[in-house]
């Protein structure tokens, strides 16, 4: 699980997923990846490994980044 969390991360969040995103449907790889992150926290997080709030914290850090990048 330590191995894959990371792939699927950058899979979401990534600027850039394909060489031709006008061509390849990067979309359906980010809808993808954002369910099977759901379904990951849904069925291993536990209230030790706090999978899920880290991957929270993870997506949020992304967020506030993009939005400092904007303003």
């Amino acid at each position: 699980l330590h191995e894959l969390i990371p792939a699927v991360v950058t899979c979401i969040v990534s600027k850039q997923l394909c060489l031709r995103p006008d061509v390849d449907n990067h979309w359906a790889l980010r809808d993808f990846a954002a369910r099977l992150m759901a379904q990951s926290c849904k069925t291993f997080s536990t209230t030790t490994n706090n999978i899920q709030s880290r991957i929270t914290k993870t997506f949020t850090k992304v967020v506030d980044s993009v939005l400092r990048l904007e303003i």
